[in-house]
């Protein structure tokens, strides 16, 4: 049996999540507020490093797609 590909865990992961809120079942990442009754999607932070190197990350991304419609 091969290993799972991160792209895949993060896709099961995404399904079971919307599958979840589909029938309304508990899950500990969606919160109902009490005064508007919406759903809300509550998710855990990175470590600040992380968050670091994913705002680095998308910076340069950004950079590089400015510079192809430029």
């Amino acid at each position: 049996m091969r290993p799972r590909l991160r792209s895949e865990v993060i896709d099961q992961d995404r399904r079971k999540l919307l599958s979840s809120a589909a029938i309304g079942a508990a899950h500990p990442w969606i919160e109902r507020d009490p005064a508007t009754g919406a759903q809300n999607l509550k998710m855990p932070l990175p470590s600040p490093e992380t968050a670091r190197q994913l705002a680095d990350a998308l910076s340069a991304l950004a950079d590089r797609l400015r510079d192809k419609i430029a």
